[in-house]
């Protein structure tokens, strides 16, 4: 079976699997030791073709990543707290020491809460800045310059 899904071992398919449960693309049901796809209408989002066209012709590819992340976690859970080093993690980047990625980072967010995609508060718990996901949005905020 597993050389018809193209995989070599048996290791691999469970690194996968671990991946795909971990990223919520795959639920493992441990009573039955089986694995279910959600709906799909929670795992798609719908974001109209304007947010897409705004974003694509003013914002880098590492903010629609953060954008489409969040959307995804405020989809599941309205509320969701996360850290600047999860979304660091998200976009395969260190933030350990990093200033140009913490910077990048926060910015992508600031840009995102100022066109009026999402909506976040930011508290501490210790010293690690959090942040919790007020509201995600397909609909931008157009400030045109009079």
């Amino acid at each position: 079976m597993l050389k018809i899904l193209g995989i070599k071992s048996a290791t691999t398919l469970r690194t996968h699997l671990k991946y795909l449960i971990s990223s919520d693309y795959v639920i493992e049901n441990k009573e039955t030791k089986s694995y279910i796809l959600p709906d799909k209408e929670k795992v798609f989002l719908y974001i109209p073709f304007d947010t897409l066209q705004f974003i694509n012709d003013t914002i880098k590819e590492q903010v629609y990543k953060i954008y489409i992340y969040l959307g995804q976690r405020y989809k599941y859970k309205p509320g969701y707290v996360f850290t600047q080093e999860e979304i660091a993690q998200h976009l395969g980047l260190t933030l350990t020491g990093n200033e140009t990625v913490r910077r990048q980072i926060k910015n992508s967010l600031i840009c995102l809460q100022n066109n009026g995609l999402i909506d976040y508060e930011q508290f501490y718990e210790g010293k690690v800045p959090k942040y919790r996901l007020k509201n995600w949005s397909t609909e931008f905020i157009v400030q045109e310059n009079k």
